[in-house]
């Protein structure tokens, strides 16, 4: 995972970001491990889950009450256990688009057209 550690330290230090991306499977976003360099981007800072990780053992403690939006170019059910382990950290709403399916709240899947 990266780009979680900044998130933490700013969690730890009474902030709250407005909400958060997750990006699932896409490596090669050069500013989202660099969020924390550009102020403006601390109101909506970016983690990225690498393909090694794991998304049951992920520590998403740091999303807890927060808005998360999840985008990848993963597999449909990597993505959504992703999407998963994000409500199950106790994260205020999960929004996640995924070929053309908005997957939020518990799980429950809408078709976009």
């Amino acid at each position: 995972m990266i780009g979680h550690m900044p998130l933490i330290r700013m969690r730890l230090a009474r902030k709250r970001p407005k909400a958060v991306w997750v990006w699932v499977g896409i490596t090669n976003l050069p500013w989202a491990a660099q969020w924390h360099k550009f102020s403006d981007l601390w109101a909506h800072p970016e983690i990225i889950i690498e393909p090694s990780d794991n998304p049951k053992s992920l520590d998403l403690r740091c999303l807890t009450g927060l808005q998360v939006h999840i985008d990848g170019n993963d597999t449909t059910d990597r993505i959504y256990r992703v999407h998963m382990a994000c409500m199950e950290a106790g994260a205020k709403d999960v929004f996640t688009l995924h070929k053309g399916e908005l997957i939020w709240d518990r799980g429950e899947q809408v078709g976009i057209s």
